[in-house]
């Protein structure tokens, strides 16, 4: 499957956000939790560890695999929001400007 459909099994929220004045989309799967954003200017969804101020991408094997499969039908194990991401890793900056949301997303 291509990372610019996602599955229609998922029930999602949508919602813009815009940070340091970069506009993304966001969708959350109300039933299995996962998140996933992409840059208004990108078609590409990506798997999203979502913070206070940031939306952080997650590898890309992840990204691959959510995108790939229909709604698990419930939040699986390690994939909380607060599991998703290790503390003291390197960024995964997908709020920074710089960053070109088609490439790989670390600072």
């Amino acid at each position: 499957m291509e990372q610019d459909h996602l599955s229609t099994t998922h029930l999602w929220f949508e919602q813009k956000v815009s940070i340091k004045g970069r506009p993304f989309l966001h969708r959350r799967c109300k039933v299995c939790e996962r998140d996933f954003a992409r840059a208004l200017v990108d078609r590409k969804w990506r798997a999203v560890h979502v913070g206070v101020l940031s939306l952080d991408f997650l590898d890309d094997a992840t990204t691959q695999r959510w995108v790939s499969e229909d709604c698990p039908g419930r939040p699986l194990p390690g994939e909380a929001n607060s599991e998703r991401v290790q503390r003291g890793e390197k960024g995964h900056a997908s709020s920074n400007p710089e960053v070109d949301s088609s490439r790989e997303p670390r600072a």
